[in-house]
């Protein structure tokens, strides 16, 4: 147990940014072959804080607090971490067995599953301050077992059977109050109002700004395509719509660079028809941005200082890259067969990859699937989406009486 304990009890902050690199590279839809995810993920940031890839359903914010409490009495720290694990087990199989199951974590490894629920969720429970501890998972079990030790040798009144009813060291007590007495069994992905209305609260008082706050101020129903596409965009308040509209036009600016560096890996593959389908797409992108739904008016020295503004490190060469793909872009000239745009994509994947870019190893060449980075950025619309039907499905449940 000791070398699962030290994986999660290493410095917080470098845990949380290391997962979220890896949270990219095992979602095929935030592969970053030309290194701008930073970009992408400061945009993500603004709109919707605390989301992740990895994210499914809203009451797993509710689930992992819970977990964690019934965890801290365990006889010592290890012993917690091996019961956060059971109990995380324990919780795929009862969600298994309910009627929803989309979005369900683990449901084909069950207890194989290598990073449970409760690591995929913890940054955002921070960010939304249903826990309140800048601890590790372990580094909070650690102080709640020892809580629980200590409560037990001096009860009060507000004792139950897992100890102090509503009181866990880094654990936002109303999240507590909410666990239902049958837990966990008969447990399901749908909310119930009181708890709808305190993710709702959590999310709304953390990030105010946000346009998840918005959404949730507003009751505004959610809608399928681009977060830019949405009925009542017109209607977003003024901040998040610059960072709405920046965020359209750097996908399409994006676009245009991915396609290339697929094209020039098909072409190196000696692939005709993805050759030919790439050619089509560029002539396709190009259209988009001339049109009204371009880079027409976009200014990206606006982009970068209001990156900057927001306290976003983007790197000097990831700049340097985007201002190069972006004058040639704007220029008017074609991309798909100019020299300077393919040596800028093809000098890029070296800067990034090195000798395992695609581009100059027939190896990497090989394990290339066809298609890679070719999902246009979303900035997490499709996680948040979910996560506010949920929340607002939950706001109107009827109540018996």
């Amino acid at each position: 147990m000791t070398s699962f304990l030290s994986w999660l009890d290493t410095d917080s902050s470098q845990r949380d940014q290391a997962m979220a690199v890896l949270d990219a590279f095992r979602d095929r839809t935030t592969v970053d072959e030309l290194g701008v995810g930073s970009i992408r993920d400061a945009i993500t940031q603004q709109l919707f804080p605390g989301s992740s890839v990895l994210h499914t359903r809203a009451r797993y914010l509710l689930f992992i607090p819970w977990l964690v409490a019934d965890a801290m009495t365990a006889r010592d720290a290890d012993a917690a971490v091996a019961e956060l694990r059971r109990g995380e087990v324990r919780l795929i199989d009862v969600l298994a067995d309910s009627d929803d199951r989309q979005g369900l974590i683990g449901g084909q490894a069950r207890a194989d599953l290598r990073r449970m629920p409760s690591a995929m969720y913890w940054a955002a429970l921070r960010s939304y301050g249903i826990t309140t501890s800048r601890s590790s998972i372990a580094g909070l079990l650690r102080d709640g077992v020892a809580f629980t030790a200590e409560t037990r040798r001096a009860p009060n009144e507000a004792d139950d059977a897992h100890g102090p009813a509503l009181l866990r060291p880094g654990i936002d007590p109303h999240a507590l109050l909410l666990r239902p007495q049958e837990w966990p069994q008969e447990t399901s992905f749908a909310l119930t109002p009181a708890e709808a209305d305190y993710l709702r609260g959590r999310i709304m008082t953390s990030h105010p700004e946000s346009l998840y706050a918005w959404f949730l101020r507003e009751e505004v129903d959610t809608a399928e395509g681009f977060v830019w596409e949405h009925p009542r965009a017109g209607g977003f308040p003024a901040a998040m719509a610059e960072w709405v509209e920046h965020g359209r036009a750097f996908s399409v600016l994006n676009r245009g660079a991915t396609l290339l560096y697929n094209l020039q890996l098909a072409e190196a593959s000696e692939d005709a028809e993805r050759t030919e389908r790439y050619r089509a797409d560029l002539v396709e992108w190009r259209a988009v941005v001339d049109g009204p739904d371009g880079l027409r008016g976009w200014s990206l020295n606006a982009f970068w200082r209001l990156l900057a503004g927001s306290g976003a490190r983007i790197g000097r060469p990831t700049r340097t890259f985007v201002d190069r793909w972006h004058d040639l872009v704007v220029s008017g000239s074609g991309v798909v067969d100019d020299d300077g745009a393919r040596e800028l994509i093809a000098h890029r994947e070296r800067s990034l990859k090195g000798p395992r870019a695609r581009l100059v190893n027939p190896s990497a060449l090989n394990a290339w699937s066809g298609s890679s980075g070719l999902v246009p950025m979303q900035y997490n619309w499709p996680i948040a989406r979910r996560i506010l039907d949920d929340i607002q499905a939950g706001a109107h449940v009827e109540v018996p009486a």
